[in-house]
């Protein structure tokens, strides 16, 4: 098949329709091969890299713009262990196609490196981006709320968003933008069909200097990728902008591996502007320190800037306007909290426009650490200064000590090429220049390098810069953290729908914890597992629309509460049969339902996370249902769900634990979306208070716990990147 370099065999196209029961999963959320303005001609090369121990099964989908990609044909390979493949021109050569654009889903039987290059082949030399596989696992869900941000629309400059829908339901997503003041400019609604893929073509339609955008997706389910496409009115260069969907509190210091004020080979002037986004709710002081190329920066120079929440800034040629540094570097960016995004674009200024790389943050919690290995691939070299491409690998030593960094070189079958040592002082930052030069055998567009360090408390980051001999533009490739990806092992049961939500409860009282689910299409059912194995699907409601569960089994039987917009339905099973559901009307939707005596009278109440219009114009309330015996009282335990004037839009989760050991349940709600608001209850048994206290923290998920082992209760709250732990929860 035409296309194919490497070592691997393609068959015919597989039958229509996305099946991926591998357990390894990738998408790069472009790709193309179209003609475009000015006589560009665009088209994307990809490679696979295999980092199992056994060859990798692929099957390949085109997901080709706007359309619905359900019923696609894949393409299947393999990849020898160990080894690298690459697909120029994946598009005609793989999937015969042409004329067109689009994203790309992988399923592989092995853990991969994905990495692509999309580039406009012009006479003079290629110019083009480097394009990532992301994990389908990594996609934004709809607890997610992301940021693309650098934006630009004047005379030199227009954005584009794109969006690839990893799922086979149609995806919708409001996008927000902002101006750099954090002033709403519009709302834009978008529509992605079933694995589809859609590009908004100049989406801020009006001219502003600085711009970010937020996404967030208002389907019930949704798993996607979205980037922004900055391109330059002049050149028709693009700079493809990942977006930001993870904060840690830890991540207080950022790293920008490369920068530049320097003039380069070919009379390029080679300029780097950074970009500066407060997401947090107050006001922030960055410190940005300059990282001298090739020596020790212990004691760096430094510029500080304060921003206001939601608020970006822009630092234009920030090597020269804030240093008055001609050369190149890394920056160290430092904030007082992990809710500050950085991102930057390296750019060669010409006469008529720019050609730039987006470069993005290295956070601290992502530098490599002896016993971690990096990766960097689709890394290339020519003997022929004239034609091909050569590379460069940078690196700067992230901690207070001497490092050494390894960095292995390999061809595209995993042949060790050679090794470099290279020595790095405190806080250095040096670049390797044609690191394959010399070695016999490198040739080629697909080599792979491999850096690890052994030297005790160090770390650094790493990346690569594949230069075209031609037109000298180069791609900015990021480092790869070789991880420990263990396939996922399934036991699988039909429900014959998909779910809305999913709860855990002994429902035969045998021991074994069986799942209760509530399906799309509606009703109730219940998974018997024996053994952890499924053995029975048992029908609790036929009909009825649900987006939470709460379940607990006492001496009367199994109880199962379900919530939805118009309230709550209540489940009994009794000697093996469900009782008709008893409704309980709580006049807003609930979204998360726990049971609990709340006030220890022996009758079961309700605790519920509710949305709706409550007091001071919030979203979210966390009230109690008390049973009295004969019917359920609303009792507003919470309503004021808000941080400042902006209200929380979802409920992240609910839990019931007695946190302070006075026997009365302590409910612990997240509220997340525009704020990432958790409060704490300390009840008093009667409908009071005694107590509340939050965090400024999304958490989608809570539990409890005596995790210190000191004998008082503990919580635990986990977001998109990260756990938090609040010992003694109660009184700290």
């Amino acid at each position: 098949m035409a296309g194919l370099v490497g070592n691997a065999a393609a068959s015919e196209g597989a039958a229509g329709g996305i099946e991926c029961p591998v357990p390894y999963q990738y998408m790069i959320p472009g790709s193309a091969h179209v003609s475009g303005l000015g006589g560009t001609s665009w088209v994307s090369d990809l490679v696979l890299y295999n980092l199992g121990d056994e060859d990798a099964g692929i099957e390949a989908y085109f997901l080709e713009k706007d359309t619905d990609n359900s019923n696609v044909a894949g393409e299947s390979f393999f990849i020898q262990a160990g080894s690298s493949m690459m697909l120029d021109d994946v598009l005609s050569g793989l999937f015969r196609k042409s004329g067109t654009s689009g994203a790309i889903f992988i399923c592989a039987s092995q853990p991969l490196m994905v990495s692509s290059r999309t580039y406009n082949n012009a006479a003079s030399g290629t110019f083009g981006q480097h394009i990532g596989g992301v994990p389908v696992l990594h996609g934004i869900v709809p607890e997610d709320t992301a940021y693309i941000f650098q934006l630009t629309r004047n005379d030199d400059f227009r954005t584009n968003i794109g969006f690839a829908n990893a799922l086979p339901s149609q995806l919708d997503v409001e996008v927000t933008l902002y101006d750099a003041q954090g002033t709403e400019l519009k709302k834009v609604p978008v529509t992605v069909p079933p694995y589809g893929f859609l590009q908004k073509t100049d989406i801020l339609g009006s001219d502003v200097a600085d711009a970010y955008a937020k996404l967030r997706a208002t389907s019930d389910e949704a798993r996607y990728f979205a980037y922004a496409s900055i391109i330059d009115n002049h050149t028709g260069d693009p700079t493809f902008v990942t977006p930001q969907i993870q904060y840690s509190r830890e991540d207080t210091v950022l790293y920008l591996p490369a920068a530049a004020h320097v003039d380069g080979y070919g009379g390029t002037h080679w300029r780097t502007d950074v970009e500066l986004l407060n997401l947090g709710w107050s006001a922030e002081t960055v410190t940005v320190e300059l990282l001298a190329r090739d020596q020790d920066n212990t004691t760096p120079p430094s510029q500080e800037y304060d921003l206001e929440p939601s608020t970006g800034l822009r630092l234009s040629d920030v090597l020269y306007t804030a240093f008055g540094f001609s050369g190149t570097a890394a920056l160290r960016v430092t904030c007082t909290s992990g809710y500050v995004a950085v991102s930057s674009r390296t750019y060669n200024q010409t006469a008529t426009g720019t050609y730039g790389q987006f470069v993005p943050a290295v956070p601290v919690s992502a530098v490599v650490t002896p016993g971690e290995t990096v990766n960097l691939a689709q890394l290339a070299t020519s003997s022929s200064p004239s034609t091909g491409f050569r590379t460069n690998i940078g690196m700067l030593n992230t901690s207070a000590v001497p490092i050494a960094v390894v960095v292995e070189l390999l061809d595209e079958d995993g042949t060790r090429l050679g090794e470099r040592s290279v020595s790095l002082e405190p806080s250095e930052f040096t670049q390797v220049d044609k690191v394959f030069q010399g070695l016999s055998g490198a040739s080629g567009n697909n080599l792979t390098a491999r850096l690890h360090t052994d030297s005790a408390g160090g770390s650094f980051v790493a990346y690569a810069s594949v230069v075209d001999n031609r037109s000298g533009d180069p791609v900015f490739v990021p480092a790869q953290r070789r991880e420990p990806m263990v396939p996922i092992t399934t036991r699988r049961g039909d429900t014959g729908d998909s779910a809305t939500f999913l709860a855990p409860l002994d429902v035969d009282g045998d021991g074994d914890e069986d799942l209760v689910v509530a399906l799309r299409s509606g009703g109730i059912h219940a998974r018997i597992m024996e053994g952890g194995h499924p053995v029975d699907l048992e029908p609790v409601a036929a009909s009825g629309s649900y987006d939470c569960l709460g379940g607990m089994v006492d001496a009367t039987g199994v109880h199962l509460a379900a919530g939805n917009a118009q309230g709550v339905d209540l489940f009994t099973r009794s000697q093996g049969t469900w009782s008709q559901p008893v409704h309980v009307d709580v006049a807003h939707a609930v979204k998360r339902v726990r049971f609990a005596d709340m006030d220890r009278d022996g009758d079961l109440d309700l605790v519920v996370g509710l949305k709706g219009s409550f007091a001071g114009g919030s979203k979210l309330a966390l009230a109690e249902l008390r049973n009295d015996g004969s019917s359920y009282d609303l009792v507003l335990l919470q309503e004021n769900f808000v941080n400042g004037q902006v209200p929380a839009e979802y409920v992240g989760d609910l839990v019931v634990p007695d946190l302070n050991g006075d026997s009365y349940p302590d409910p612990i709600m997240s509220g997340q979306g525009m704020t990432y608001i958790m409060w704490e209850m300390l009840s008093d048994g009667v409908g009071g208070l005694t107590g509340s206290k939050r965090t400024n923290t999304a958490y989608v998920a809570l539990c409890t716990g005596d995790f210190d082992v000191d004998g008082a209760a503990d919580l635990a709250g986990t977001g998109s990147s990260h756990i938090d732990l609040f010992p003694e929860a109660a009184t700290g």
